[in-house]
């Protein structure tokens, strides 16, 4: 078996690229790019009007929020036997 395993990665293209090509790619990727919402709609994009730097404390609390609710249905949920009789 040869040296070259499957994990072998590709040469990186080292073409040089003029500053009009370049600019030009950008343009062209942008003007491609999904819009905000449809960002949203694949949870790439968080849909919230909180600073980046709090979105995760708001995670934590909406997912710990969550939790107490569930524990507390689960808490206030009839026994077997009562819900069998």
């Amino acid at each position: 078996m040869s040296s070259e395993g499957a994990n072998a990665q590709p040469a990186a293209d080292s073409t040089p690229i003029s500053p009009v090509e370049r600019r030009n790619s950008l343009e062209k990727h942008l003007q491609h790019r999904p819009d905000p919402q449809d960002l949203k709609n694949r949870h790439i994009l968080l849909d919230t009007t909180a600073a980046p730097s709090l979105q995760s404390a708001q995670q934590g609390l909406e997912r710990q929020r969550i939790t107490d609710n569930l524990k507390r249905g689960l808490t206030r949920r009839p026994e077997k036997e009562v819900l069998i009789e």
